[in-house]
């Protein structure tokens, strides 16, 4: 309804789906469930909304949201062109509550359709070093990124989502729980996962070179003054 909000050229506001109201109350609502079917990346651009705006969803849209996802798994409904879909996550992970709404997007289900990868992560545990599941962390990690480094960039913003998306592939729990390679194959995921989003054979890179090194510790150096490591 924000949306549906026109200008007359002598100054008249035009709201017949009282889009005012909803801008007042930050609720982002649904003009009707035929309207999302019609075009499915609106459910997205919700999303996108919430979190830029730090707006809430109405529930009504909400359902209607999670009713258009079911149809779009189940193949009665296509999902929209992949660079329609890139620009929308782009704008949600440049946006400062990035966390938040991929958050929502796993919520509301979108997670599966459009990075399915990630969301398997969905209750994997980690031990004891880690309070969250795989993909609760992820989230968190790009929460804390922006909240300590708020110009990092989309390469680093991304490479942060997904620094851990090659964990559930390589969990072994024999010996003790362990993901050894997940860095490495997760960095081909990422890449992977970019490509599809029709991001540049450049930034997919980038991204997965992040990725791949991640668990490289840093260099050392021997301290002549006091005998002691420090990093550098």
């Amino acid at each position: 309804t924000i949306n549906a909000v026109a200008l007359h050229g002598e100054g008249e506001i035009i709201d017949p789906l009282e889009g005012q109201k909803d801008l007042q109350s930050k609720t982002i609502r649904m003009i009707s469930g035929a309207n999302l079917q019609a075009d499915p990346l609106r459910c997205l651009r919700a999303v996108r909304f919430a979190t830029q705006l730090n707006f809430k969803i109405d529930v009504e849209t909400e359902r209607a949201i999670c009713e258009v996802v079911k149809l779009q798994q189940t193949k009665q409904l296509e999902l929209s062109a992949w660079e329609r879909i890139k620009e929308e996550l782009e704008k949600i992970i440049l946006s400062e509550r990035a966390g938040f709404g991929f958050k929502m997007l796993d919520d509301l289900g979108m997670l599966d359709l459009y990075l399915p990868e990630l969301a398997e992560g969905r209750g994997v545990t980690q031990g004891s070093l880690h309070h969250l599941d795989v993909l609760n962390h992820s989230f968190e990690a790009l929460h804390q990124l922006i909240g300590h480094f708020p110009d990092a960039d989309v390469v680093l913003r991304w490479a942060t989502l997904l620094h851990d998306v090659g964990k559930p592939r390589t969990k072994q729990e024999e010996g003790g729980l362990s993901f050894h390679g997940h860095a490495e194959l997760g960095g081909e995921m990422a890449a992977s996962l970019l490509s599809r989003l029709r991001y540049s054979t450049e930034i997919a890179e980038r991204v997965k070179q992040l990725v791949h090194y991640h668990m490289i510790p840093l260099p050392h150096k021997r301290s002549q003054a006091k005998g002691e490591d420090e990093r550098l």
